[in-house]
């Protein structure tokens, strides 16, 4: 990079760097339900008035709650009736519709875990016209860009962080020496057994970042083969959260042992 450019610096998202540029990610969801299950305390928490999906005596019964609802849509989607008077095609309520939604409410809380809440409440009660119409405004909106015919399996529902854009093309090239396009099934299945082990919850989303690698042989003109670590000009400051999906604080903690002086907010 440019280090005489450097001067203070604050790091956060922190991952753990052998483990990253080696391509194993098994790094990350070691906190990853805990995100859940403390939105769900703090649902609890707030009372039925202002929680939509209250239940039960504690959080763990939201929790409970929601995993029957996304065990129930794996093993029988709902069909909806259509939403929009101008198409005749219905509505498939899945796992994926959900899912997708709880963890993006997992990573981003504050603008949308009050959202896949009400949603599932809505849900549970037999009302499936929300979430319902928010799908199809999703295939609407995806249709419009060109690439899918409307309501069709073509349309990408809803763009998620991790897996779109250009994450894949930089992480698949950070650990390109070490074969990450290269991935039998048998090498895939007992990487993802791995991965379920630490979450429950965000394994089945982060399994894909490896997946999206497959194939991908392209190599960099440059990699830094040293080691992670040193003596910084001024000691860096590394942020990490209580809990965090994919960049557990065991991270910034493992990161600070390596830059003499550095310290964790």
């Amino acid at each position: 990079m440019h280090p005489d450019r450097v001067g203070r610096l604050v790091i956060d998202g922190v991952l753990d760097p052998d483990d990253y540029y080696q391509g194993r990610w098994l790094a990350n969801l070691q906190d990853s339900d805990n995100v859940l299950k403390r939105l769900c305390d703090y649902c609890h928490q707030a009372g039925p008035s202002k929680c939509p999906l209250f239940t039960g005596e504690s959080g763990a019964d939201i929790e409970a709650e929601i995993t029957r609802v996304l065990t129930e849509l794996k093993q029988g989607p709902v069909p909806v009736a259509p939403v929009d008077p101008s198409t005749k095609d219905p509505i498939v309520i899945t796992f994926d519709d959900f899912y997708l939604r709880l963890i993006n409410a997992m990573a981003f809380p504050y603008s949308a875990a009050e959202d896949v809440f009400r949603l599932l409440a809505e849900f549970v009660r037999g009302n499936v016209t929300e979430i319902a119409t928010s799908k199809q405004g999703q295939l609407e909106a995806a249709a419009s860009l060109g690439n899918c015919r409307k309501a069709s399996d073509g349309c990408m529902t809803k763009n998620y962080f991790g897996i779109l854009g250009s994450t894949p093309s930089i992480e698949c090239m950070d650990s390109a020496n070490h074969r990450a396009g290269v991935l039998s099934k048998k090498d895939f299945k007992s990487y993802f057994a791995m991965l379920t082990k630490q979450s429950r919850w965000f394994s089945l989303s982060w399994a894909r970042h490896k997946m999206s690698c497959i194939g991908i042989m392209d190599r960099p003109a440059w990699t830094f083969e040293d080691e992670i670590q040193g003596n910084t000009s001024h000691p860096l400051l590394i942020i990490g959260n209580t809990f965090d999906t994919v960049t557990p604080l065991r991270n910034a903690r493992r990161v600070s042992t390596l830059f003499l002086g550095s310290i964790v907010l």
